[in-house]
């Protein structure tokens, strides 16, 4: 098995060099999701809290979602408050074993249930799990997302495109240099 080779991105330190362009992706993502209702986005390496025993997930993906204003019972118009919903994420650059994905959902709700203990269960309903797979090495049938939802889980496509190119062309060696 190869050995993960830890790569700076952002001045962040990344377990493996796939981690490092997986962090790529988050921000181009973010940047192109702002806009709209969503007031803005950002993410976590290894976030603290969001873990389940020795288990620590690897991204936080958030947004802030500012929903159209609203007329009340007696008609004045008032803004409903913003809300962030979470997307706690772990990163595969292979399609992930069924035994894996079973392990995950697990770990997922141990998660959850931390969260319980430590008074926040409030936020519970604004948080998923996604196990994102796939590099930008790798054909468009092996990228996707394996999504955990409280109550049920699926399976969606590609979440690459269209960053590949750019994330694969990427010189993080050179990075610091500029």
């Amino acid at each position: 098995m190869q050995q993960a080779t830890p790569t700076e991105y952002k001045g962040v330190r990344y377990r493996s060099k796939s981690e490092a362009m997986f962090a790529m992706y988050l921000d181009l993502f973010s940047q192109s999701i702002v806009g709209g209702h969503i007031a803005a986005a950002g993410y976590a390496y290894e976030p603290p809290g969001f873990n389940a025993g020795d288990y620590q997930v690897d991204f936080m993906l958030w947004s802030t979602t500012v929903p159209e204003a609203y007329f009340s019972d007696d008609e004045l118009r008032r803004p409903m408050i913003a809300f962030n919903h979470y997307d706690l994420i772990e990163y595969k650059p292979k399609r992930p074993t069924k035994t894996y994905i079973k392990n995950a959902r697990a770990r997922y709700l141990a998660i959850l249930d931390h969260i319980d203990q430590l008074g926040f269960e409030n936020i519970r309903n604004y948080i998923s799990f996604d196990i994102y797979f796939g590099s930008p090495y790798v054909g468009e049938k092996d990228v996707g997302i394996i999504s955990f939802e409280y109550t049920f889980d699926s399976e969606r496509e590609s979440w690459l495109e269209p960053y590949r190119d750019q994330i694969r062309n990427h010189r993080f060696d050179l990075e610091d240099q500029a």
